[in-house]
């Protein structure tokens, strides 16, 4: 596919995701960027990843009325969301491959992936969004929610998320593995344990990313399993987005 690219200033809001899903509905590819990803947001051409062609369009601001292209909002949809194959995409970063161009089907392999791997109860999920939808996981998180018909929980800043799982109390969430036992410390601050134990005990799962997940999911700060809540590591995407990946 070689739709352009429309890179777009984001944060876990609203209006920020729809943006996100009107790119890819119109067939184009969708390059969300935050500060820490491609040197302050000031320069749009800095954001181009390597070997990506010319990033055609900048949206700064999500909460701003889109231009003409992309539309406005996405195509209306029913959950289980499955993306139309003339879908756009989204570019992903890991560690390992840096940038690279996905269409509608990895990214739906890729949720399909991230199902098996998610130990969840029966019923409409509620889902942690916090972090920044660069890397692939948080990618293929969101791919995740829209496809399971998931309610999503917007943390307003990815420091916030201890926050967002404590007062919006979701059943499942995906966090950076990093973040594991700082996330644990600040639950624990919060609240005496038998109000916590109460006040969490429908999150059932967190998935944990980056360097050393399975090394941090297993070592992870005993609240987790006081609090009844599976930590797991990500699963391995590798072969979920080599399906139809952009050349």
């Amino acid at each position: 596919m070689d739709g352009d690219t429309v890179a777009f200033a984001y944060r876990p809001h609203p209006e920020a995701l729809a943006l996100d899903l009107a790119i890819q509905a119109a067939g184009r590819l969708a390059l969300p960027h935050t500060p820490a990803r491609g040197g302050g947001g000031a320069d749009p051409g800095r954001l181009e990843p390597g070997g990506a062609g010319e990033i055609r369009h900048w949206h700064p601001d999500p909460a701003a009325a889109p231009p003409a292209e992309p539309p406005r909002r996405p195509a209306p949809v029913s959950p289980p969301w499955a993306p139309a194959a003339e879908a756009g995409g989204a570019w992903a970063w890991s560690p390992g491959d840096g940038w690279r161009r996905l269409a509608s089907r990895p990214l739906l392999a890729a949720a399909v992936a991230v199902d098996a791997a998610l130990r969840h109860p029966a019923g409409r999920p509620i889902a942690l969004v916090a972090g920044d939808l660069a890397p692939i996981e948080e990618r293929a998180w969101l791919a995740w929610c829209l496809a399971s018909g998931a309610a999503l929980v917007l943390s307003p800043e990815p420091d916030l998320a201890p926050w967002a799982l404590h007062w919006a109390r979701p059943t499942v969430a995906c966090l950076p593995a990093a973040a594991l036992d700082e996330t644990a410390a600040l639950l624990r601050a919060s609240e005496r344990p038998r109000p916590l134990r109460r006040r969490l005990r429908r999150l059932h799962a967190v998935l944990a990313y980056g360097q050393d997940a399975d090394g941090a999911a297993a070592a992870a700060d005993p609240l987790w399993a006081d609090l009844g809540t599976g930590i797991a590591a990500f699963p391995d995407l590798s072969a979920a987005v080599r399906q139809d990946a952009l050349e």
